[in-house]
């Protein structure tokens, strides 16, 4: 299983739980998904929220691939972080879907979190 982040998950020393992600994950490489990115505001501070959109523009992440030992209850505690729940989709604020990302090597599927809320009332769009 492959993943894009494109956020605070790109970095294992940007938080515990992406420290303790990146030890499930092997090394990553660069890659872009065309969409939208906006700034959403949480009670914990800003955040970035993806938006898949054709029309959109290049928004730079990585691509990780899940290490052997990755397992369910791994991919249960990563979705719990984003917000995700895939026995209720609609209810987080984001969602897990698949995405073509584009990478040096060409054209990956990878799952990712986009946002999964009306698109009224966030911060404008920034650069991806």
């Amino acid at each position: 299983m492959r993943f894009f982040f494109y956020a605070t998950l790109l970095q294992a020393d940007c938080n515990a739980f992406a420290a303790w992600l990146h030890q499930r994950l092997r090394p990553g490489e660069a890659a872009r998904v065309t969409g939208r990115l906006y700034r959403v505001r949480h009670d914990v501070g800003w955040h970035k929220a993806l938006v898949v959109d054709p029309g959109g523009t290049p928004v730079a992440g990585m691509v990780y691939e899940a290490g052997d030992g990755f397992s369910g209850e791994d991919l249960a505690s990563l979705d719990a972080y984003e917000d995700f729940d895939p026995a209720d989709p609609e209810r987080g604020d984001y969602r897990r879907i698949e995405v073509t990302a584009q990478t040096a090597a060409g054209p990956v599927t990878a799952q990712a979190y986009v946002w999964n809320r009306p698109l009224d009332g966030l911060a404008s769009e920034i650069a991806g």
